[in-house]
């Protein structure tokens, strides 16, 4: 469930702070108003004493102008800090939600991406700074109402028509700018993943003589998806303005007729008028503002119910907290499915136990399940049809935290950060020089660390070392926090023959010292000779 009101907690200070600030900027300029138009009246209706009069009304202006820029600096400033601190603290919320979902794994991650980083931002704006701005705009609304009701009660009857017209012109319109730019956001994260998977898939494309196909294909998207929508929005935007525009000139041009008529009678004075007319533009701005905030507030609900799905799983925590040394791993599967509407059925019948120290090499075909078996034993994958019990205890039980202290997986495809070979080990935990030498060591990368150090700073997706050395500083990672159960998938794919061979010996001397049960994918031979346990999916077939 997402609930902002816990994380915006800690922006009440800083609403205060815009509020108070943005109410005196806004009282100041209407007492700025009233000098003016208390100045222009004394000298139309005077004359005498003129130039005594305008001394001090303009001491009163210039004492009182630098206090409003002050007023108007804070406003500002603590506006934008409400904003920008309101969408630090939300984007932190769901990152933290979204970063343990396990579901997230069926999930694709290019759209993931693009809906965190654009529908969060447009979120965002209602969220921290909604409410505030409807109360900040109505007061600057209802003091230069009220003010002009003490002028005239008779031209202030032209408001209601004002703010109605404005009103449903805006409403008309946010409504389909809503809608369309829904549909924008939708669009540019399909583009995005289309970029992103062009991008990942660029041999094939190149190989296939497909380049321009793909050239095209973007192109025509780029065309029907975001520009076509946007000039529905820029025209919307345009008819919009155009009438806003006319609004707000026919009705000022009625209250200036009018209010000079009123003149003429003797029942307002020029610089009421010119007070009055002042004031309007006061008010126009905050019907316009507050509408659009409505708008906005439905379209960030939409947003919100549309990005759910990331955040609203169970959470996944399980009940035991505490497990002895591990001893067993029991796993039985009926089958397993990836669809429901697949006829496709693998680990059919499968049922096996792995002990304490066994090194166990999974076996099968391509297709046979042998990374969906890894991962269902990881907890990345989960189905009713498959039991696996952790010393006796069903995993989906165990504490998440707990668990993955216990069997950890080496990827094949690992994380690598913009850091240094020590972070990228560590990542924010402390460890020994002698864990850190140990693990240096068993993974082969003690020439590595000589040449350059554990300082040494990758570059993006750890592009400036080897494929072999990223392999093995994630191996690292994975050895120094010591797991009980050991899964890898294809450990020494990047790696030469001598590498392999010196590396699973190292291994085979880390896993009897600590008493570490390995299971392994491997199409070679590399570490037959320490195997004590092999589990051949195709003979469940």
């Amino acid at each position: 469930m997402i609930n902002f009101k816990k994380v915006l907690k800690n922006l009440f200070f800083t609403k205060i702070m815009c509020l108070s600030f943005s109410i005196f900027k806004l009282a100041i300029n209407m007492y700025l108003i009233l000098l003016i138009q208390n100045l222009i009246d004394f000298i139309v209706q005077k004359g005498d004493g003129i130039l005594n009069y305008f001394k001090i009304e303009l001491l009163k202006y210039f004492f009182i102008l630098p206090l409003f820029l002050i007023f108007v600096f804070f406003s500002n400033y603590y506006y934008h800090k409400l904003s920008k601190k309101g969408e630090l603290l939300i984007k932190n919320y769901l990152f933290k939600k979204l970063i343990f979902r396990r579901e997230l794994l069926d999930v694709d991650s290019g759209v993931v991406s693009s809906q965190f980083l654009t529908d969060i931002k447009s979120i965002s704006k209602w969220y921290s700074t909604g409410i505030t701005t409807i109360i900040i705009q109505l007061i600057q609304f209802l003091i230069p109402f009220f003010m002009m009701v003490y002028y005239s009660f008779i031209l202030s009857i032209f408001v209601p028509v004002l703010v109605l017209g404005c009103y449903y012109i805006q409403n008309k319109i946010s409504k389909y700018i809503a809608e369309k730019t829904q549909e924008l956001q939708y669009n540019t994260a399909n583009i995005n993943q289309f970029i992103i998977q062009s991008l990942n898939s660029f041999k094939t494309i190149l190989q296939l003589n497909k380049n321009r196909y793909f050239s095209d294909k973007f192109s025509s998207l780029q065309k029907t998806s975001i520009y076509d929508v946007d000039m529905k929005i820029s025209w919307a935007y345009s008819f919009f303005v155009a009438l806003y525009v006319a609004l707000n000139n026919i009705i000022p041009f009625f209250i200036l007729g009018f209010g000079l008529y009123l003149i003429f009678l003797n029942m307002l004075t020029i610089g009421k008028l010119i007070a009055i007319y002042t004031l309007i533009a006061y008010m126009t701005e905050p019907i316009i503002v507050i509408s659009d905030l409505l708008s906005q507030r439905k379209v960030s609900k939409n947003l919100v119910s549309n990005i759910s799905y990331m955040f609203d799983y169970a959470i996944d925590e399980g009940k035991v907290k505490f497990l002895d040394d591990f001893t067993e791993l029991q796993f039985d599967s009926k089958q397993f499915v990836y669809n429901e509407n697949s006829d496709k059925k693998i680990l059919e019948d499968v049922s096996f136990k792995i002990c304490r120290n066994d090194v166990v090499k999974i076996n099968g075909t391509s297709g046979s399940g042998k990374t969906t078996l890894i991962n269902l034993i990881s907890r990345f994958l989960k189905s009713d049809d498959v039991h696996i019990k952790y010393n006796n205890v069903d995993i989906n039980e165990i504490d998440k935290e707990l668990y993955y202290k216990k069997i950890i997986q080496v990827e094949q495809r690992p994380i690598m950060l913009e850091s240094t070979v020590y972070e990228n080990v560590a990542l924010g935990d402390s460890y020994s020089d002698n864990d850190l030498n140990e693990v240096i060591d068993i993974c082969c990368l003690r020439e590595f660390v000589d040449n350059k150090t554990l300082d040494f700073v990758l570059s993006e997706d750890a592009k400036n070392i080897s494929g072999g050395e990223k392999q093995r500083i994630n191996l690292a990672r994975m050895l120094i926090r010591k797991p009980e159960v050991l899964i890898l998938d294809e450990p020494t794919a990047s790696l030469n023959r001598k590498m392999a061979k010196e590396l699973v010996s190292n291994l085979s001397f880390f896993i009897r010292k600590y008493s570490i049960t390995l299971i392994v994918i491997t199409h070679n031979d590399d570490f037959d000779d320490i195997i004590t346990k092999e589990i051949d999916l195709n003979s469940y077939s």
